[in-house]
């Protein structure tokens, strides 16, 4: 059970970092290229685009910073409430059990042994399709921008 939501933390992590890499990356690229334009069209609105161009980047940055931050220690709370409730119950479960609660324990540990491998496979999945999202994501925006803020 620990072990389980170690991995999904560690995934939903990989998850999360590998999102707001592709973020920061689409985003830069695509202020970068708003900047190159605009320095193109006016000397003297260079300048400020290349202001704006710091602004918005570091804003956007600060925002998913924060987001990922607010969301990993939610997910911190939770393993350790979860970790704390399941320590507390196999305890209790244990010393009432004695041996024989004991075999079942290793049966029981062992039978969800077995059912932790579907629940890994799905928590792989799904960090596959929340990088993929966050990329797909990441490239709209940054295209958006483009198209909004270059030819204008």
């Amino acid at each position: 059970m620990a072990l389980l939501v170690l991995i999904q933390f560690v995934f939903w992590a990989v998850g999360n970092l590998a999102g707001l890499l592709c973020f920061v990356a689409f985003r830069a690229a695509a202020l970068l290229v708003v900047a190159v334009v605009q320095l193109l069209k006016l000397p003297r609105q260079a300048s400020i685009g290349a202001l704006d161009f710091v602004t918005e980047f570091l804003r956007s940055v600060l925002e998913q910073a924060l987001g990922l931050l607010a969301g990993v220690v939610g997910s911190v709370a939770k393993a350790l409430f979860e970790a704390v409730a399941s320590a507390v119950a196999g305890s209790v479960q244990l010393a009432a059990s004695g041996a024989a609660g004991v075999l079942e324990k290793t049966r029981e540990s062992l039978a969800e042994a077995a059912e932790t491998l579907p629940q890994v496979t799905e928590a792989v999945s799904e960090l596959v399709a929340q990088v993929a999202n966050g990329m797909l994501s990441g490239w709209k925006d940054a295209l958006s921008y483009v198209m909004e803020n270059a030819f204008s």
